[in-house]
């Protein structure tokens, strides 16, 4: 099976709202999200840049990543450690001048990407199985025992 992938087009130069992108808390490199740039509605090329994603968790826990780039497409994996807590996710993919503060760690920022993920809660939280199906034989022996004293 192929990773989801959510494809939006972004124009540099007009704001826009972004529709919220959907994901299961715990999945794991199962969804990519993708996003074609444009300026002006021309292709954006992305040379010289870097471009991360940052944002806060339902948790509210912060994460960084960083992002592919190839010609005017980000892409970025959705990971266990992004998709960690269920809730909003408020996220931003950011792009960075590679070539700026070359004797600094910063880097200057050329444009930031905002988005938001709703992490739908696990309805199976996998710690708890073993506990629940130890419960359940433990109920199925007391049933059995009482039946049996009676």
């Amino acid at each position: 099976m192929q990773n989801v992938i959510k494809r939006m087009q972004i124009d540099l130069y007009s704001p826009t709202c972004y529709e919220v992108i959907k994901a299961q808390q715990g999945d794991n490199n199962s969804r990519v999200v993708e996003f074609e740039v444009f300026a002006e509605g021309e292709p954006y090329i992305l040379t010289d840049v870097i471009a991360k994603m940052e944002g806060h968790r339902g948790d509210g826990s912060s994460f960084i990543k960083d992002c592919e780039i190839l010609n005017n497409v980000i892409s970025v994996t959705l990971d266990t450690d992004v998709l960690f807590d269920s809730g909003y996710i408020v996220a931003k993919v950011v792009l960075y001048d590679k070539n700026s503060n070359s004797d600094s760690e910063l880097l200057n920022t050329i444009s930031t990407i905002p988005f938001k993920i709703y992490v739908q809660k696990n309805p199976c939280d996998k710690n708890d199985v073993g506990l629940n199906n130890a419960m359940c034989k433990l109920v199925k022996l007391y049933s059995f025992f009482n039946n049996i004293i009676r």
